[in-house]
């Protein structure tokens, strides 16, 4: 075996190992920033809740010139009134039902796929799947209470 032979060949392996190695940081690169937003939401109480939406990046308030809600005051509406009316304009709509567990500070917001039958509108925002989520208060539930796997009304994963 000649050395130009033998440089040769310990270079394509080199070569080929440096490649390989590129291809594998490469692969987990993409797994580490993509894969995050690939799985969805899994978190008890909410899965079902926070998975739903039409996938529509959405930007600004609901309530904001040119968006669906414009020009609708909605604090203090019940949940399903406001619901029906975020429903007719095509939204995906889902809510959050806020609530104190203690006097201390403690509280919880729920997630509802269907709206709530207590509380009154506080706030609305787009959800990060394009959903609409309302935003409902009412009266302090001391400790909270279980939450259902997918959320409150969910059927499943996606709502």
């Amino acid at each position: 075996m000649t050395a130009r032979d033998n440089g040769s060949h310990r270079g394509g392996t080199w070569l080929d190992a440096r490649r390989v190695r590129a291809l594998a940081l490469s692969a987990v690169a993409i797994v580490v920033l993509a894969g995050c937003s690939a799985v969805p939401n899994l978190d008890q109480g909410g899965m079902g809740c926070q998975n739903a939406g039409d996938g529509t990046p959405r930007s600004g308030n609901p309530t904001d010139p040119g968006q669906p809600l414009a020009g609708v005051g909605v604090i203090n509406w019940t949940p399903p009134d406001l619901g029906q009316i975020a429903e007719a304009k095509g939204l995906v709509v889902r809510y959050h039902l806020d609530y104190a567990t203690d006097a201390n500070g403690g509280g919880y917001a729920e997630c509802w796929c269907t709206p709530p039958n207590e509380g009154r509108v506080s706030d609305v925002f787009w959800g990060s799947n394009g959903q609409l989520f309302i935003v409902a208060s009412t009266d302090m539930k001391a400790g909270g209470r279980e939450q259902p796997t997918f959320g409150w009304g969910c059927p499943r994963l996606f709502g």
